[in-house]
């Protein structure tokens, strides 16, 4: 039994033998101060008084402990959990840079215009050329304001206009906004970064 026991006491002292040591200090220490009427060591002995003592401080300080380890453990998993977001983003941000990077410079510069004007809504007749790229692509979100009209003429020189057996046809209005993430993407970007695309345009 006693074997037992001072096996037992053997592995807390291995376990905790720096906070012990520091209580036992302590618990001297506070009975030193302790004036010779105080209730608990006239009550408990001195024996008592001072193992009593001992407990609260072993506790207060394995608790302190406790405390800085878990605050120390969670400032390195915020740093670790921060670096990996930091580095996904970074691989989003790459991915989507290369994508950038094959826009014609007209759609390049439509792309700013979106983030910049905060993602309001463009309206556009009719698509240029050089908008082929972005407009029609997925990263754009289109919506039909104004159907497409057939209206009777004699004779129209506008060239945007086409002509259909003495009726011209006015192209349909669209309005256009990037999709949600390639808007918060390009912003994200541009905030963080100062440019849209591994090269600076």
């Amino acid at each position: 039994m006693v074997e037992k026991l001072l096996d037992i006491l053997a592995i807390f002292f291995e376990k905790y033998f720096i906070p012990s040591i520091i209580a036992v200090v302590l618990a001297f220490i506070t009975y030193y101060k302790a004036p010779a009427d105080n209730e608990l060591l006239v009550k408990f002995s001195i024996k008592g008084f001072f193992s009593f003592v001992f407990c609260l401080w072993f506790l207060l300080i394995v608790l302190i402990i406790w405390s800085i380890k878990k605050f120390w453990n969670s400032i390195k998993n915020k740093k670790y959990h921060d670096a990996l977001i930091k580095e996904n983003n970074y691989k989003t941000i790459n991915s989507f840079w290369i994508k950038v990077d094959q826009l014609s410079r007209d759609d390049y510069d439509l792309l700013l215009e979106f983030v910049n004007n905060e993602n309001k809504p463009i309206t556009i007749t009719s698509i240029p050329d050089s908008y082929h790229c972005l407009l029609k692509s997925n990263w754009i979100h289109k919506t039909e304001i104004e159907s497409p009209k057939k209206v009777l003429i004699s004779i129209d020189h506008n060239k945007n206009i086409s002509l259909n057996s003495g009726y011209k046809i006015i192209p349909a209005k669209y309005q256009y906004v990037l999709v949600d993430e390639i808007y918060k993407l390009s912003k994200y970007s541009l905030d963080n970064y100062g440019k849209i695309g591994h090269i600076k345009r």
